[in-house]
């Protein structure tokens, strides 16, 4: 729908895909198939859809119609981080040619601005993924002060690596009060692209990053992916005991809000871009307004 700038999508049409796309010829011919397997398919396809409206909310750019049973794609601002996602996680092009640098700090800083919508309106958040970006500054023994000074928190016992990396961390957000007293919460979050993010769950060390800064007790650890976890998949309840919070795609989409106008201009150019190289016709596409 996205790749054909098709803003509706009935339940022909999608029996059509799925006949196209979900079943393969080599089962011995879609011929074989009963009429109920498509029917059955499309209540799965229509279930889903409406399942993650209610977890994306308004973040999520699809929806089932009442009358039709149909699929209405609708997309303005606050959609568009859903929509980057979608390709981030779906592009074969972008793997395929190995781009993931031109896309990871995109990704970090729209997880920064979900993680805000998570954690309030008063929470501040930056990014400190590796390369650095904004003021960071490049070398991790001098960008770990600087995160410090940041937080408002004292400098841990280190010692500091001398690397350019990041620890694990690539957005950084945090509660203070305004009493200006330590004892608040702070977050360090993960964020990856990579198909294999199963693992990344437990890049981030509390025990290691307390001696980098004293935050008193330890900080929530967080992973975001731009993939959409399938209910059911075990791997969830794998991370969930290896991080405090996973950020899914739609986590993400219902958390961030609509972002500012550089990161949006970014994220729709670089969408509308990679949608093009997938076989996208329509050059306003996908903004409705």
């Amino acid at each position: 729908m996205l790749l054909l700038n098709r803003t509706h999508a009935s339940q022909t049409w999608l029996r059509r895909q799925l006949r196209t796309t979900v079943f393969p010829d080599d089962r011995g011919g879609i011929d074989d198939l009963a009429p109920t397997d498509f029917d059955i398919a499309l209540e799965e396809v229509l279930l889903e859809v409406q399942r993650r409206k209610r977890v994306g909310g308004e973040g999520y750019p699809f929806s089932v119609e009442d009358i039709s049973g149909g699929v209405r794609l609708y997309v303005t601002r606050r959609q568009v981080p859903y929509v980057f996602l979608l390709l981030v996680s779906t592009s074969p092009a972008m793997r395929k040619e190995s781009r993931h640098r031109e896309i990871d700090e995109m990704f970090d800083l729209v997880v920064a601005e979900a993680i805000k919508g998570y954690l309030g309106p008063c929470c501040q958040s930056l990014r400190f993924g590796s390369p650095a970006s904004g003021d960071r500054p490049g070398r991790f023994s001098d960008a770990v002060p600087w995160l410090a000074d940041q937080l408002s928190l004292p400098v841990g016992r280190g010692p500091f690596r001398g690397h350019s990396g990041d620890g694990g961390v690539d957005v950084v957000a945090w509660l203070p009060f305004d009493d200006g007293r330590l004892g608040f919460v702070v977050a360090l979050v993960q964020c990856t692209v990579q198909l294999k993010w199963h693992k990344k769950g437990r890049d981030i060390i509390p025990d290691v990053w307390r001696g980098y800064i004293d935050f008193g007790k330890d900080p929530l650890s967080c992973l975001a992916v731009p993939f959409s976890i399938p209910m059911g998949d075990e791997r969830w309840d794998d991370l969930r005991r290896a991080t405090n919070v996973v950020l899914d795609r739609h986590r993400v989409a219902r958390l961030v809000l609509p972002l500012r106008f550089g990161l949006q201009k970014q994220v729709l150019n670089w969408s509308r871009r990679e949608a093009q190289r997938l076989g996208a016709t329509d050059e306003n596409w996908p903004l409705s307004n």
